[in-house]
């Protein structure tokens, strides 16, 4: 593959507990939705990847 650790994030990330990862743009920027706490996902990606990684955590609330 000609982009082996953005195919290793994202196995971290849906490892992590995230449902779905996707790339934003062209890349290589990742995002992956979860449902519920995005904390300790993001606490977990950060463990697996350490400084190689930039994480954001983001709340959102559930319309309806």
């Amino acid at each position: 593959d000609k982009f082996p650790f953005v195919d290793m994030l994202r196995e971290s990330m849906l490892a992590a507990g995230c449902a779905t990862v996707a790339v934003s743009g062209s890349g290589p920027t990742l995002f992956g939705l979860v449902d519920g706490d995005p904390e300790p996902v993001a606490a977990t990606i950060r463990t697996a990847c350490g400084d190689q990684v930039w994480v954001q955590a983001v709340h959102t609330a559930r319309s309806g």
